[in-house]
Order: C-alpha cells, then sequence, then structure tokens
C-alpha cells in the first residue's frame, strides 16, 4: 500500500530499482540535470543543399529554384502530394550522376525538371557513360541505394 505522505493528497511514488543490467559493458548514463531528454539535432535544409544535394547533381543551372523545389518536396508541401527524404533524394541524385557519367550535357536534366517529375525513383537501365562498366565505388552505391525502401513511387 502506497502510503500518502505528501501534502494536498499527491500519492509519492515508490522507489524503482536502478537497472545495472549494462555495467560492465558501458559506462553509467549521466542524467541531464534538469532530467531533459537529450536534444536531438534539426535538420539543416540549407547546410544539406549546399553541401551534399547540390554537389551531386551533373548540371549546375538553376540552382534557387532547385532549392525550393527540394525544400518543398521535403517539407510535403506538393499538391501533387510527391513526398521524400533528404535521404531519399540524394540517394537518387547520386544514381542519375553516375548514369549520366559520360553523356553530353544536353542529355542532362535541369535539376528543376528532375525534381519536378520525381525523378529520384527512376531506375536507370545504363549505369555508367562508356560500355556499360561502371567503377567499384559507383557498382557500391549502386547496390547500396539498390537495397533502400522504395517509397514514394510515382503511379505510371
Amino acid at each position: 500500500m502506497v502510503q500518502n505522505s505528501s501534502v494536498h493528497g499527491a500519492k509519492s511514488a515508490p522507489k524503482l530499482e536502478e537497472d545495472n543490467s549494462f555495467r560492465g559493458t558501458q559506462e553509467t548514463p549521466s542524467p541531464n540535470v534538469d532530467g531533459a531528454l537529450p536534444e536531438i539535432p534539426v535538420f539543416d535544409f540549407d547546410a544539406w543543399f549546399e553541401q551534399e544535394w547540390w554537389p551531386q547533381y551533373p548540371l549546375k543551372v538553376e540552382k534557387i529554384a532547385a532549392k525550393k523545389l527540394a525544400r518543398a518536396i521535403i517539407v510535403g508541401r506538393r499538391s501533387d502530394g510527391l513526398k521524400a527524404t533528404p535521404q531519399e533524394l540524394l540517394a537518387g541524385v547520386i544514381r542519375y550522376a553516375a548514369a549520366m557519367t559520360g553523356k553530353e550535357l544536353r542529355y542532362i536534366k535541369h535539376p528543376t525538371r528532375w525534381l519536378d517529375k520525381g525523378c529520384w525513383t527512376d531506375e536507370h537501365a545504363e549505369r555508367a557513360g562508356f560500355g556499360g562498366r561502371a567503377s567499384t565505388s559507383t557498382e557500391a552505391v549502386w547496390s547500396a541505394i539498390n537495397t533502400m525502401p522504395a517509397r514514394n513511387r510515382r503511379a505510371g
């Protein structure tokens, strides 16, 4: 039976035993001073776009418009419901850049068109420009990307 030892009718909670099952394998975690959960870093879209996505895109045109479209796709503000995570967009642009290796610039889509049409979901038959052979690192990227779950595929 819990004793009512505090003022105004609040009951005191029984003390929980400390879980020592992790001892010996890790250091004891130190609680926050105020007891709050640790902060999760906020996604920095501008840094992601400038440092990760844009450098990967094979044709550097219409940057401001591409940035606006990418933000709308990640946040989910598109009226057509097209949405993707930053990881999905980055994986898609890496696949596209690998497929466009060795192609003439006139055959590479502008980034705004690529984003607007949901091309990060495309599957490319040709993985490299020269003789269909890709480098080991490119093949590793393709292999890793192919194991990702296919989400938000456009209806044909």
